[in-house]
């Protein structure tokens, strides 16, 4: 058989266990060019890393992937249904999708808040929401037993007057206004302490 560099050989598709594999021992002292077959290769590979087709699959229970030089961030099993990230999670694509009606991002290192989907429309939390300002950019139709915003305003003025009642009989003034906004215009609406009495 003609000599042939690695590189000229013909390319296998697919191996078995009896077949050979090239490899070079001692590459740091004396190096020498020996086979080893597939079978053997594969034993001294780590037991619990299976390789089917497209997916890899750790095995063991306590698995991790590393990353980074350091070796300082890694993905791994926390349990049967979660799995956990060591270090910051950032996305870097445009979108991140939780497929599953029942998706649920939990926070907080007692996982107690949470943000999930309550319906085709409606994003909810089981907790309090806070933010330095919040924008409504339309006008939807209403939830039961919610409380809702929309972006509608009608200023239009005529002549006619109407009455605002307190719910007592005193009679109360305004004790500020509280400010929202028409697009980019600021508007105010009236607020009171006290309704009753």
């Amino acid at each position: 058989m003609t000599d042939k560099k690695i590189t000229q050989l013909d390319v296998a598709t697919s191996a078995s266990a009896t077949d050979l594999l090239v490899m070079v021992t001692d590459n740091a002292t004396t190096p020498v060019t020996q086979s080893i077959t597939v079978s053997d290769f594969m034993t001294g590979l780590p037991t619990n890393i299976v390789t089917t087709g497209s997916t890899l699959t750790l095995s063991n229970d306590s698995g991790r992937i590393y990353m980074g030089a350091a070796s300082d961030v890694c993905i791994y099993r926390t349990n049967a249904t979660t799995i956990s990230v060591s270090n910051t999670f950032r996305l870097a694509g445009s979108a991140l999708v939780l497929y599953g009606n029942g998706a649920t991002i939990y926070m907080g290192t007692a996982a107690d808040v949470n943000l999930y989907r309550s319906n085709a429309t409606l994003l909810a939390t089981d907790n309090r929401f806070s933010a330095s300002a919040t924008f409504v950019g339309g006008d939807t139709a209403g939830i039961a037993s919610t409380l809702g915003l929309t972006n509608t305003f009608n200023e239009s003025l005529s002549t006619g007057s109407g009455v605002l009642k307190m719910a007592g009989a005193t009679s109360r003034t305004q004790s500020g206004w509280l400010k929202i906004y028409n697009g980019t215009s600021a508007r105010y609406i009236p607020y009171f302490t006290t309704i009753t009495g």
